[in-house]
């Protein structure tokens, strides 16, 4: 029982070390993969109203696809 305690400290010490040792500012983190022209400036909303609900339908068939996708897309800044 010592035994499982002694390693439950340690391991509670070094995890308390390792979360509180970083000090890097994750803020600035992707900012320079695009440039400063490309951002969006918007506005923050922080209520919205959300109604749900379902609907019973009858069988749908999704194993045939009626339009598919031919060639590639290549974008210049994210590949």
């Amino acid at each position: 029982m010592l035994i499982n305690l002694r390693y439950l400290s340690f391991f509670f010490l070094f995890f308390t070390i390792v979360l509180f040792s970083c000090k890097k500012d994750f803020s600035t983190l992707g900012l320079d993969l695009q440039p400063g022209s490309d951002k969006i400036n918007g506005i923050t909303v922080d209520t919205a109203t959300l109604k749900a609900y379902t609907v019973f339908e009858d069988s749908l068939s999704t194993d045939e696809r009626t339009v598919s996708l031919l060639g590639s897309y290549t974008d210049p800044v994210f590949g």
